[in-house]
């Protein structure tokens, strides 16, 4: 997520937002990692488009909200210069 998220940035995470209701910044388990991803919502389908703001990262188009293990919306982040 480099150009949002930084290497050392702490994220807090609102643990309640298991399900993406909107499009934001969601901690997610897909392809057997953990990770902290862009997610969009398509209105009509309600499938997900799963991306990073760092383009050399894949973006994952037309998933089903049901492959993506959401656990949390991020709400806040810190970073220190």
């Amino acid at each position: 997520m480099r150009e949002t998220l930084f290497d050392g940035d702490y994220a807090m995470l609102d643990l309640t937002r298991t399900h993406a209701a909107r499009d934001g910044i969601y901690g997610l388990r897909y392809g057997g990692d953990v990770q902290v991803k862009r997610v969009s919502i398509n209105p009509k389908t309600k499938l997900l488009t799963i991306s990073s703001d760092n383009k050399n990262h894949p973006t994952w188009t037309e998933v089903d909200p049901e492959e993506a293990q959401i656990f949390g919306r991020v709400v806040w982040v810190w970073r220190q210069f």
